[in-house]
C-alpha cells in the first residue's frame, strides 16, 4: 500500500475493490455512496475524492492495469478481503464491525439500482466465511 496510506484508504479499498469485482465497473452512483459511507466512519477527512482517486490508482496498478492477469486478479481479491478485515480490527468490536460493513455493502450494490446476483453471492460468502449474520436472498 502507498506511503500515506490511513485506515480511510483501507475501508475505501474494500469498498472500490467490492464495487468492481462484482460486474467489473465501478459506477458514479458506486463512487458516491462508497465516500457516503466511508463519511459515516471517519471525520476530519478533508478531500474524500483524494482518498478515493488515491485508492483507485493503488487498485489499478495491483490489478495490472492496462493488462490485467490473473495474478493481478487474485492480488485485489485478497487486498480487498484484508483491507476489510484490518479495517474491522481497528474499530470496537461492540459495533460488530464486520456485519456493519456487509450492511454498508448491501447499501454499495444497490446504489447503481441493480443489486445482483453476483453481489448478492458475495455478500453471502463473506457473512460466511466471517461468521457473520447477514444474508440476503
Amino acid at each position: 500500500m502507498a506511503e500515506n496510506w490511513t485506515n480511510a484508504h483501507t475501508l475505501m479499498y474494500f469498498l472500490f475493490g467490492f464495487s468492481h469485482l462484482t460486474d467489473w465497473k465501478v459506477t458514479d452512483e458506486e463512487k458516491e455512496e462508497s465516500i457516503r459511507i466511508a463519511e459515516k466512519y471517519f471525520d476530519g477527512v478533508p478531500d474524500w475524492d483524494s482518498v478515493y482517486r488515491e485508492v483507485q490508482s493503488e487498485y489499478i496498478m495491483d490489478l495490472g492495469v492496462p493488462n490485467p492477469t490473473e495474478e493481478g486478479l487474485k492480488k485485489v481479491q485478497t487486498l480487498t478481503i484484508k483491507c476489510a478485515e484490518a479495517w474491522a480490527d481497528s474499530v470496537d468490536k461492540k459495533h460488530k464491525p464486520l456485519e456493519l460493513l456487509l450492511r454498508d455493502a448491501m447499501s454499495l450494490a444497490k446504489a447503481d439500482g441493480n443489486f445482483d446476483d453476483t453481489e448478492k453471492h458475495l455478500i453471502n460468502a463473506l457473512a460466511k466465511a466471517w461468521n457473520v449474520d447477514v444474508k440476503v436472498d
